[in-house]
């Protein structure tokens, strides 16, 4: 059964608000401004300044940089184990 196009909306709101409380969490324990994160990663310090309040898509790029700059072994070590998939939507077979 397949929820609809709302539902797929609510997994995006979910997914870039915790996104974005992620990438605030972890600019913080690194002591940085949004200003020295946004310009490690390749963007404006008003595009940050929308991602980690969940307003903005990130996009691939911008996340996988994230990953980069900050030194993470994958997207899931924002979020915890698997928490992408649930995000998604995805199950495992």
């Amino acid at each position: 059964m397949h929820a609809g196009p709302e539902m797929d909306q609510e997994r995006i709101t979910a997914a870039l608000t915790q996104f974005g409380v992620a990438i605030r969490a972890l600019r913080r324990r690194h002591e940085w401004t949004q200003a020295r994160a946004a310009t490690a990663v390749g963007i404006s310090q008003a595009q940050w300044c929308k991602i980690e309040r969940g307003q903005a898509d990130p996009g691939l790029a911008v996340a996988l940089e994230v990953v980069r700059v900050f030194e993470l072994d994958s997207l899931d070590s924002l979020f915890g184990p698997g928490a992408v998939a649930t995000l998604l939507g995805v199950t495992k077979r």
